[in-house]
């Protein structure tokens, strides 16, 4: 080995160790950012299948989310929002799969991660501010506009999901998201590669937050 390829290989290694490191400060900026915007307390969740009852009470206890299993693959989970102090309850759709369920900390909307399929997730949010709950419309269209709208013309996406999921801290109005969602060519087969991207939506004019 000559002297000049001795003096380059430390050089080189050196690079990628830096590479490294930024990749892992990079990656702790964003989970950083995320607590932030999330607040310091999780949202207690609830993990809905086609096969229990299962049910969420709202931090203000004036609510509960109610998922009806079937006990049958072959059907759906009902789902329900209760008001707990009058007992009456609204049909607020079902789930085919499974999902996740949680309330904002001022009890005025719940979140619902629908995985319909094994490789598709659809998000739903219901609004329980006003005398009976309603879904927040055209929220999930918004959220993929958003998602496709970085995706080169000529990469689609293998999957779509939402590793990470929050309400705002001190702002039920907003939404924080981790949008997981690898890219393959249109043209060609493999195994795709990495896109997540983070995407704060405001639930009012369901706009990109900047």
């Amino acid at each position: 080995m000559s002297l000049q390829s001795k003096r380059n290989k430390p050089t080189q290694q050196g690079l990628w160790k830096l590479v490294g490191i930024l990749a892992v400060l990079l990656t702790c900026t964003v989970r950083v950012a995320l607590a932030a915007q999330c607040g310091r307390s999780p949202a207690k969740m609830v993990n809905l299948d086609l096969w229990s009852t299962r049910s969420l009470s709202s931090p203000s206890r004036l609510w509960k989310f109610i998922s009806i299993g079937s006990s049958s693959s072959e059907q759906q989970a009902v789902l329900f929002i209760q008001n707990i102090h009058t007992a009456q309850k609204w049909s607020v759709g079902s789930i085919e799969r499974s999902g996740t369920a949680f309330w904002s900390g001022d009890s005025k909307r719940v979140f619902l991660q629908d995985r319909y399929a094994a490789d598709d997730t659809r998000i739903r949010i219901f609004d329980v501010s006003g005398a009976e709950p309603r879904e927040i419309s055209g929220l999930d269209k918004a959220v993929r506009r958003a998602i496709f709208g970085r995706i080169p013309s000529n990469e689609t996406t293998l999957w779509v999901s939402y590793p990470r999921a929050c309400f705002a801290a001190n702002d039920s109005s907003t939404i924080v998201l981790v949008a997981d969602a690898p890219l393959v060519s249109k043209t060609e087969s493999g195994p795709g590669k990495p896109f997540r991207l983070n995407i704060t939506l405001n639930l009012n004019t369901l706009q990109i937050v900047k």
